[in-house]
């Protein structure tokens, strides 16, 4: 909606899409094709080609009228040959990720310093990455490792412990 804030999923958007010479599709997906609610749509991808100032030319704005979020998103991603899904989960469903075809970074705790300014990616400076060591991990670095040096990326190794003392080593 139009209350919705350009936080610090949208930030990595356009620092990845900038990184790998792509663009930022904002897709924004209304329930109702109702005036108003395309409206709100409409001024929040405005706001967001704002923000971007110099980078506006890497984004790609687009409004969809959806009841059928996650079998729409999926026909998107395949329609438009997306490689990458941001997804922020809070408060927005997002279930059954793992059915996208294409890589998907799930981003959590998406809360931007209001006196931050948001015209450029600089609002995210490190990113952690909890890891398990599988092959997953490797694939998010392919998108990540692109946005070193100017952004810090810290691999955590999540280390089972009902596996015994080798694997905690």
């Amino acid at each position: 909606t139009g209350e919705e804030k350009l936080g610090k999923t949208w930030q990595l958007g356009l620092a990845l899409a900038r990184a790998h010479n792509g663009y930022l599709l904002t897709a924004v997906f209304c329930e109702q094709p109702a005036p108003t609610e395309r409206g709100r749509a409409r001024q929040l991808l405005d706001s967001a080609r704002l923000a971007a100032g110099e980078l506006a030319d890497y984004i790609c704005p687009l409004i969809i009228s959806s009841t059928h979020f996650e079998t729409d998103l999926e026909s998107l991603v395949a329609k438009a040959d997306i490689d990458l899904v941001l997804a922020h989960l809070a408060g927005t469903p997002w279930r059954n990720l793992e059915h996208m075809d294409c890589a998907v970074i799930a981003v959590r705790g998406d809360q931007t310093d209001r006196n931050a300014s948001i015209a450029t990616a600089e609002i995210v400076r490190h990113i952690l990455l909890p890891t398990s060591g599988g092959p997953n991990t490797a694939h998010a670095l392919q998108f990540l490792l692109r946005l070193t040096p100017r952004i810090k990326i810290t691999l955590l190794y999540i280390a089972r412990s009902y596996l015994g003392p080798h694997e905690e080593a």
